[in-house]
């Protein structure tokens, strides 16, 4: 499957990360009966071989933007206790990667979840998060 962007052709299907580096997906959903979160985390090597993965729940009714960036909390923190290192994390939330990289503190919940997260990216070394579309998973 491919997404068209003008003339060029981009594909929409996993790729594997550099050599020596490991590539984290995460994504949430949002579930409506009863309301609650759901969320997965797979961790893969430069051979796309599945090395570890994870999922949870939230239970109540979340926000989509505040249920990606509490997966993608977990999902930091998991990767921060198993000491995995050079950490390519993709998501499919652009506001958190956008929150992430801005400097300015945001008060509100989601900016305290956003600045844990940036906490949280402190504690493994060589992590980055790459903005991925929804349906290139």
């Amino acid at each position: 499957m491919s997404f068209g962007m003008g003339n060029v052709l981009l594909p929409l299907s996993w790729t594997k990360p550099p050599k020596n580096m490991l590539k984290c997906n995460v994504d949430a959903t949002i579930l409506p009966n009863p309301p609650h979160a759901e969320y997965g985390c797979i961790i893969r090597d430069h051979h796309g071989v599945v090395l570890a993965a994870f999922q949870g729940r939230i239970n109540g009714n979340q926000d989509p933007t505040i249920a990606e960036v509490l997966a993608i909390r977990e999902a930091l923190s998991w990767l921060k206790n198993f000491h995995f290192s050079s950490i390519i994390v993709k998501f499919d939330s652009l506001v958190t990667i956008e929150a992430h990289n801005n400097a300015a503190i945001d008060r509100s919940s989601f900016g305290f979840l956003v600045e844990d997260c940036k906490l949280l990216v402190q504690g493994v070394s060589s992590c980055s998060f790459v903005f991925i579309r929804r349906s290139a998973y």
